[in-house]
């Protein structure tokens, strides 16, 4: 894709005098301390995780409930859970799932009491037949009741980088006789395409998806929070002028229908990708956040909590007595004045797009679940305030910075 040649502000450009006051809040600097560079389109988003990566990964999230086996003779509850860090100083067992490459990360003092044996120095190879030959009892018993083959292959601090890897957690709890505590690990899991599209049908023997009951798709959109304007700066903003994005948001949250919302990470390159991992549960979305049709500008300030009138439809109140002469004092509960109203300060978010998402879908997703949103290039974002409705905007570059340039506001442009 070929990008447009570069664009000249539009007339009603903030100046970066007005980009420093509204959004990047720096008092020391002055207009010409900013770089000055024109605004130019920045390319969508390329996704870090490939269809593949995706789809094996939403196969394996679908079935995250816990699997009780009986290996060695002991109970054992394995759950895969949202990906997982390699602790520092640890080292990767690196095996395969019927032929398919896979790994999982053990600290050097698991990997240690399971052999017997140091094995920090021991060939990689070495080191993992002695962890294989300390397991096989287990490993006969995993590889009977899931109809898998397992083999280790190394023990590696260095291993090679695999772009194409699924990347999830390995929850793992072992019963023991009471009075002694469970055995429990969490651990950082690697899988190939491969590897996790053959543990999918197996993890489905003990955990079915569920049945989808009806043949709904709900509305699933993605929204980002980064800044705050009083009523006065909004109502300076028009179309051609630009938001800088102060801090490029690390985190957003998935919403359904406007009702439930979760926590939501980036899973894909550049500053507002197309494909989001869910980090949390949904919960209800609180009700002040809910998205409302298109406002114009005085519906911003309107409340759900204006008193209405006490008197009755149709019947006129009695005549207001004189007032008194002199001054009066301020009533308590007065009507806030215009330059109060101007100050209060608003809550900016930006919904980057939406996915249609079947109800069987959703009830499956979890922490780890990638949502992909249907964004073709060039496609406007919404703009919202205090969850209002009120333009779209395109994402540009300002002076190194990302920004929304506005393209309508309350039904202008």
């Amino acid at each position: 894709m070929t990008l447009p040649p570069a664009r000249q502000p539009a007339a009603g450009a903030i100046s970066a005098s007005r980009l420093e006051r509204l959004v990047l809040q720096q008092q020391d600097h002055s207009p010409q301390d900013l770089p000055q560079r024109d605004p130019r389109r920045l390319p969508l988003a390329r996704r870090r995780l490939t269809a593949e990566q995706a789809a094996a990964q939403n196969l394996l999230c679908m079935r995250r409930g816990p699997i009780n086996l009986r290996a060695g003779g002991t109970m054992v509850s394995v759950a895969l859970t949202g990906a997982r860090q390699l602790p520092v100083g640890a080292a990767w067992l690196e095996l395969e799932i019927e032929g398919h490459p896979a790994r999982i990360g053990l600290s050097w003092g698991a990997a240690r009491r399971q052999a017997g044996l140091p094995l920090e120095n021991t060939d990689p190879a070495d080191a993992a037949l002695l962890i294989e030959d300390s397991l096989a009892a287990w490993l006969d018993d995993v590889e009977a009741q899931a109809g898998l083959s397992i083999r280790f292959r190394s023990l590696v601090t260095e291993p090679e980088e695999t772009a194409s890897a699924v990347h999830l957690g390995l929850r793992l709890e072992v019963m023991q006789k009471p009075p002694a505590q469970p055995y429990r690990q969490q651990m950082p899991l690697e899988l190939s395409p491969a590897a996790a599209r053959a543990l999918g049908p197996v993890l489905s023997r003990w955990t079915a998806p569920i049945a989808e009951d009806l043949p709904l798709k709900l509305r699933t959109a993605v929204e980002i929070d980064n800044m705050r304007l009083s009523v006065a700066e909004l109502a300076s903003l028009g179309p051609g002028d630009a938001l800088v994005l102060t801090e490029v948001p690390d985190s957003a949250r998935i919403v359904i229908e406007s009702q439930f919302t979760a926590l939501a990470r980036p899973a894909g390159e550049g500053p507002l990708p197309a494909a989001w991992s869910l980090a949390g549960p949904f919960t209800l979305r609180s009700p002040r956040d809910r998205t409302v049709p298109t406002a114009s500008r005085s519906e911003v300030l309107m409340s759900d909590t204006d008193t209405p009138s006490p008197e009755p439809a149709g019947q006129t109140p009695p005549p207001a007595e004189p007032a008194p002469r002199g001054p009066r004092p301020p009533q308590a509960g007065a009507a806030p004045s215009t330059e109060s109203l101007d100050a209060l300060e608003l809550r900016l978010s930006f919904r980057l797009g939406e996915t249609l998402m079947s109800l069987a879908e959703l009830r499956r997703a979890g922490p780890g679940t990638i949502i992909t949103l249907d964004r073709p290039d060039g496609a406007l974002v919404d703009i919202l305030a205090n969850g209002q409705l009120i333009g779209t905007g395109e994402v540009i570059s300002v002076a190194g910075q990302r920004a929304i340039e506005i393209r309508s506001l309350f039904g202008d442009g």
